[in-house]
């Protein structure tokens, strides 16, 4: 089976832009009738990408609290610890026994050798 193409159709499909080249394919294709719904799909595709690039971001945001948060309670938890280790001052009924059992009286005046 042949198929004479006139020499002025091949001439008019060469010197058409390639818009009107990539238009003329996709309704020999066929694909000129799912373009409404290519465009749909390409519509949801955007904004479930940017849903989720926001969705991401928010996520990194929170982590990222998390971290501080955590660091926060360890530097609180150890001020706690040198809070409870620190050495309480010695009551004054300490301070009076340490003085009755001290040895000997402090001197005082100059020392000669």
């Amino acid at each position: 089976m042949s198929h004479l193409i006139p020499q002025g159709d091949v001439e008019q499909v060469a010197s058409q832009s390639p818009k009107d080249l990539a238009r003329l394919i996709d309704q020999i294709s066929g694909s000129l009738d799912l373009k409404d719904e290519y465009d749909v799909a390409a519509t949801a595709l955007a904004k479930a990408t940017d849903q989720s690039t926001a969705q991401n971001s928010r996520r990194k945001g929170v982590n990222q609290e998390i971290k501080q948060y955590k660091e926060m309670k360890k530097e609180a938890e150890r001020w706690t610890d040198l809070n409870n280790q620190k050495v309480s001052p010695p009551s004054s009924s300490l301070v009076g026994r340490a003085r009755a059992h001290s040895p000997g009286r402090l001197l005082t005046g100059s020392v000669s050798a």
